[in-house]
């Protein structure tokens, strides 16, 4: 079960904070653009990854980052940013994240939290969000936490953060 909490996901101490990204290397809106601006090394790992695949081809054209994959960085110990490409394209006037993508995101944050656990003495860090791919994206929320609740289990901790 998803326990709820009032507050910024990102002034947590620790814990793995997950959020949406696009796939084009941009973090212009919504908590993406707070986590470029306040962890820049989460924006700067993004990049990167972007640049080093920029040839990709999909089906509109081409992009550096595919639907599904992560890239994270540690920006405090035990305080791991999750940059989960959940949507394909960007804006806010139709649903641009992609369920699919939530699933395989998830996935491979439950592997990253299992790995820090087995690498830390057994340490399981709580997995926290905002109402990812549910604000700008467009995305139904009762749809996007089902498949994070179903996707991570009962192993870790799931907590939406809800700023007011």
């Amino acid at each position: 079960m998803i326990e709820t909490r009032i507050g910024n996901v990102l002034d947590i101490h620790e814990g793995i904070i997950v959020h949406g990204c696009n796939c084009h290397g941009v973090m212009g809106a919504g908590i993406a653009w707070q986590i470029k601006n306040r962890f820049p090394e989460a924006y700067k790992v993004y990049r990167e990854n972007h640049e080093s695949h920029k040839h990709n081809v999909v089906p509109f054209g081409f992009s550096g980052l595919k639907l599904g994959e992560i890239t994270h960085v540690e920006v405090a110990p035990f305080k791991i940013i999750v940059n989960a490409n959940t949507q394909f394209d960007m804006g806010s006037d139709k649903r641009y994240v992609d369920y699919e993508a939530i699933a395989k995101c998830f996935e491979h944050v439950k592997q990253l939290a299992q790995t820090v656990a087995s690498d830390n003495s057994g340490r399981k860090l709580d997995i926290c969000f905002p109402l990812i791919g549910a604000g700008l994206a467009g995305g139904n929320w009762n749809i996007i936490s089902t498949i994070i609740d179903e996707t991570i289990g009962d192993d870790f901790n799931k907590i939406l953060y809800k700023f007011q």
